[in-house]
């Protein structure tokens, strides 16, 4: 216990002065006093986890994670600090082995614990918020609209779930804020495209070692913003396509799965991704979510497409379950997961559909489409998995951050724009209401 005790100590100590040094790095006081706040959560997250994963039935080398990904992840981890990082293909059986490497070289270092594994997870949360701040800043020339975007990420409270039971959504989420921030650079900043070049570089790999099938919107994001950088930085364009096409071989080095059209098919057309999350029990499939996910997915995947609606609503909702106690007999972090997703539900995500509804009024054409694009791909990943597995659609969101801190910062400076998100936020939460009736009205029926 004693040990334990010491370990949430030393793991606390160092979150708070990782982000005094990524805020003093930043040159920005508000940031820095941000980023403070945001580890002393991120504290209380952790020790939360590590109090539920040593607990009963979950060990130093063995914590229990809620059940998720991330128990497989630590295993194969500690294995890999144990035998040498470059058996990796021996030891990884799981999907990618991208992000079990990375934590295997922290296991290398410090060895395999609970604590470690945490801080290296918040590490790339941070950073993300870093990439997610600069790139506002860039886009909106606002720092105040920065600020407000990285709020909105960190009310987002599923990233700090992610993170805290251990699974690699912060490395994937990091590599869609490294592709923002290079964008932003390439496009805004001049004297400094070599360090663009570096972040997209970077990014592409990181994501070809965690999750290979996403490398398929770098690619789009390429072709949706080319007109952009044909009239600005062309030679840039050509600089990142390069290195996609280059690098996008690694992805079949870090996985088991055999990249190729069968394997894309059986994802996005015969849902065996989602058949298993179903057959997991992390989805009740025995109530309303369960009951519309089986008419939409024995549907042709055309139909899916015309019907995007239903499975983008399940996706935007889940987990609506903020009343939950779950986290008081099983994980605490599940309270992150589920209880504290009323601050996504009732402030965060009416804010990114107002972004995304009016992305039209946008006056910065690169801002504009980079919304679209988080948007688009939100709306495919809910396609693909019928809503039900929202963290496969969260990288998505840093695309859409930056505009929810624009127009937060117009609503507290233009009264017209004030008067306007009023209106919206109360039709939002009528539209709730009305969608919550049947839904109460359908648990009602299942008790009797």
């Amino acid at each position: 216990m004693i040990n334990v005790a010491l370990q949430v100590l030393a793991l606390c100590v160092s979150l708070l002065l990782l982000a005094f040094l990524l805020g003093v790095f930043s040159g920005h006081s508000r940031f820095m006093r941000l980023l403070l706040a945001y580890s002393v959560l991120l504290a209380i997250a952790s020790t939360f986890s590590m109090i539920s994963s040593l607990g009963e039935g979950g060990t130093a080398i063995g914590p229990y994670l809620a059940g998720s990904d991330g128990e497989a992840y630590f295993r194969e981890a500690a294995k890999l600090a144990e035998v040498g990082i470059g058996n990796f293909k021996q030891v990884v059986t799981t999907n990618y082995a991208g992000y079990q490497i990375y934590l295997a070289s922290w296991f290398a270092i410090f060895g395999p614990s609970l604590a470690v594994a945490l801080f290296a997870n918040h590490l790339l949360l941070m950073l993300s918020v870093c990439c997610l701040y600069r790139a506002t800043e860039l886009l909106t020339k606002s720092r105040e609209a920065a600020l407000l975007a990285c709020v909105a990420m960190m009310l987002t409270s599923s990233h700090v779930y992610h993170a805290i039971v251990i699974l690699k959504e912060p490395a994937i989420n990091l590599a869609f804020g490294m592709i923002l921030l290079a964008v932003a650079v390439a496009l805004n900043d001049r004297t400094r495209w070599f360090r663009a070049i570096g972040l997209f570089v970077l990014a592409v790999a990181i994501l070809g070692m965690t999750r290979g099938a996403v490398l398929i919107f770098a690619f789009v994001l390429l072709a949706w913003l080319g007109t952009l950088f044909l009239k600005r930085r062309p030679i840039l364009l050509w600089s990142f396509v390069l290195a996609s096409l280059s690098l996008a071989p690694l992805a079949q080095n870090f996985t088991s799965y055999s990249l190729g059209l069968d394997y894309f098919t059986s994802t996005s057309l015969q849902n065996s991704v989602l058949f298993e999350t179903l057959q997991s029990g992390n989805v009740d499939a025995g109530g309303a979510v369960g009951s519309i996910l089986a008419v939409y997915l024995s549907l042709h995947f055309i139909l899916r497409l015309v019907l995007f609606i239903i499975p983008t609503i399940l996706q935007i909702l889940l987990p609506f379950d903020v009343w939950s106690t779950a986290f008081l007999t099983d994980h605490l972090g599940l309270f992150f997961s589920r209880n504290l997703n009323i601050f996504w539900l009732l402030f965060v995500a009416p804010w990114a559909l107002l972004a995304v509804f009016h992305v039209r009024k946008l006056q910065t054409p690169l801002l504009a489409r980079l919304v679209l694009a988080g948007a688009i791909y939100f709306v495919f990943v809910a396609v693909i998995y019928g809503g039900a597995i929202p963290r496969y659609a969260a990288p998505a969101l840093y695309f859409i951050y930056p505009a929810i801190g624009l127009w937060w910062h117009k609503s507290r400076t233009e009264a017209p724009v004030r008067r306007y998100v009023f209106n919206f936020f109360r039709w939002y939460y009528a539209g709730g209401a009305i969608l919550l009736l049947p839904y109460l009205l359908f648990k009602m029926l299942r008790a009797l």
